[in-house]
């Protein structure tokens, strides 16, 4: 991936989050930005990653 982008296993693996739960947020509009890459995958920036509904800190 260019730059710090992430796909959302990545970013599954580095919040402690599973790709469902990720899924699952977007859907109800909790992550901000999630942009698609040319191939219509979901694409995660660092923004993403400190998101308090990914962050593995905090469970919801």
């Amino acid at each position: 991936m260019p730059g710090s982008l992430l796909r959302i296993g990545e970013l599954a693996a580095r919040t402690g989050r599973s790709v469902h739960a990720i899924r699952w947020y977007e859907a109800q509009g909790l992550v901000p930005g999630v942009a698609r890459d040319e191939g219509g995958r979901r694409v995660y920036g660092e923004l993403h990653v400190r998101s308090p509904r990914c962050a593995s800190t905090r469970r919801w």
